[in-house]
């Protein structure tokens, strides 16, 4: 029998090869794990929040739910938190109700929306300041003597990934997002699109690349056309519901408002890109229970007897914002004895209402700009001019008018132009050479060009307050059918 070549008995040289084999085997498992490795991100996504307190504590809820299986759910809100409801908007520090329910639900970012300026600029700072998170916004430029303290941009490591937040707000052709001009005095904006090509290095930065937009879906929908880097848009402005669409390789993710839907996000990163991923939209509404902690700071900031007082009775319902906005114009046409009102259509932020009790509440939840008041001496020609202007300036439409009816034709060659014909009170054509005692809200004043031409007179009378003066000396009110605004497609 020969030798055995290497010397061990048969026996324990197979024992040998079981062994090498195993430890290859091993570190062939262990390689291709590292290599295969996989990680989750989950994203939860809101916006538009405009000061939904009242859905806040099933929102908690639902987040504290996810939070327990995945604590490091990350929950972002694509800007506009305020505005919308009196409860946050009309409290005495501006805001704090929604800040204070925000923390406590744990928000880790937000971006700048077109109403966090409301207030006035320095209600934002102090927004910031009292966060728990930070407001992330690259086209914006604040003076230094602001004290906004936001951010560009975001960079951080998590669960081992890289991940970057990029956070942008629209601009209209005014150069500043839709709101107030004088609300965002002291900051200066840039066009989106550009900031979104000079920080286009953030892709390699990063292996999770998000945008965090106040824009809108026809804005978002161009930004992932030109900048398919992104791995996700979490966005806002439009109020649509978006669950999870892809556009050219990018995931656009929006949840309409008002914390009505949240987009629970999943995000699959394998060697450092990501490699799948998967939206759902969660029903806040259906919600089994609510958050104790944020459910008391609601019932607290709640308890506002000013607010909740009656101030008048609807006799009929309200059936659209033309009667809503008709009885806004007669308002403030009332108070100061004018001619003719105007009131531009976004002014008017719900679309019906029941009949019956008309509370504070509801009138500041109507109307919740807390814009002033400006009479301005205006002829029949320049009041045409002005309601054909403001249509092209506000995209919810025509505007609602006290003392005058008019018929208004948008161009169907040039959607940018309008033609009006205006009757006065009586039904005659209103004569263009006359002057007459007019009432805009400051914001409209502000954004409406022709306005720039007129020494204005400010009143220092909010429109909200005007409106509630009046339903207290008219005790009950009753708009429906009333109709002064005819609009069509012109035929030229």
């Amino acid at each position: 029998m020969s030798k055995n070549r290497f010397n061990t008995h048969p026996a324990a040289f197979l024992e040998r090869i079981r062994k090498v084999g195993a430890g290859i085997a091993f570190a062939l498992a262990f390689t291709f794990a590292a290599y295969a490795q996989e990680t989750t991100i989950k994203i939860l996504a809101v916006n538009d929040l405009h000061s939904a307190v009242q859905n806040m504590p099933r929102l908690a809820y639902i987040v504290d739910s996810i939070r327990a299986i995945y604590p490091e759910a990350i929950l972002l809100t694509a800007g506009d938190n305020r505005t919308g409801n009196p409860v946050n908007d009309m409290y005495a520090e501006p805001n704090l109700p929604m800040i204070d329910m925000m923390n406590a639900i744990g928000f880790n970012m937000s971006t700048m929306g077109n109403h966090e300026c409301d207030a006035g600029v320095e209600w934002f700072v102090n927004t910031v300041n009292k966060s728990h998170f930070p407001f992330v916004v690259a086209n914006v430029y604040p003076a230094d003597s602001l004290g906004l303290h936001i951010q560009p941009f975001r960079l951080w490591e998590q669960q081992g990934v890289r991940i970057g937040v990029l956070g942008l707000i629209q601009t209209n052709a005014s150069g500043i997002p839709d709101c107030h001009p004088a609300k965002v005095r002291g900051i200066r904006f840039t066009d989106p699109f550009a900031e979104a090509d000079r920080y286009s290095w953030l892709r390699d930065q990063c292996d999770v690349y998000i945008g965090l937009t106040h824009m809108g879906l026809d804005r978002d929908t161009m930004l992932a056309e030109l900048h398919p880097e992104f791995d996700l848009l979490v966005c806002g402005h439009s109020h649509d519901l978006v669950p999870g669409a892809v556009h050219n390789g990018v995931m656009i993710s929006q949840s309409k408002r008002w914390a009505r839907w949240l987009n629970e996000i999943d995000l699959t990163v394998r060697d450092g890109k990501v490699v799948d991923r998967k939206c759902k939209t969660i029903d806040v509404y259906a919600a089994t229970g609510v958050d104790g902690k944020v459910q008391a700071m609601l019932e607290k900031y709640s308890d506002n007897p000013m607010l909740n007082r009656v101030v008048a009775q609807a006799i009929t319902p309200f059936g659209n914002t033309e009667e809503l906005g008709s009885m806004m114009a007669d308002a403030i046409r009332d108070k100061f004895d004018a001619d003719v009102s105007i009131v531009n259509a976004g002014g008017v932020r719900f679309p019906d209402k029941p009949a019956g009790d008309i509370t504070a509440y509801d009138v500041y939840s109507l109307d919740p700009f807390s814009n002033d008041l400006m009479i301005a001496e205006m002829t029949g020609e320049q009041i045409e001019e002005a309601l054909c202007q403001i249509p092209t300036l506000d995209e919810y439409g025509a505007a609602f008018v006290s003392g005058i009816s008019y018929e208004i034709a948008q161009d169907k060659r040039d959607a940018r132009k309008y033609t009006a014909k205006i009757k006065d009170a009586t039904g005659k054509r209103l004569n263009m050479q006359k002057t007459y005692r007019v009432i805009v809200n400051s914001y409209v004043a502000s954004v409406t060009p022709i306005f720039a031409e007129m020494d204005l007179e400010n009143t220092f009378t909010t429109s909200a307050d005007a409106l509630i003066e009046y339903l207290e000396k008219e005790k009950t009110v009753d708009y429906q059918g009333v109709k002064r605004v005819e609009q069509k497609l012109s035929h030229r």
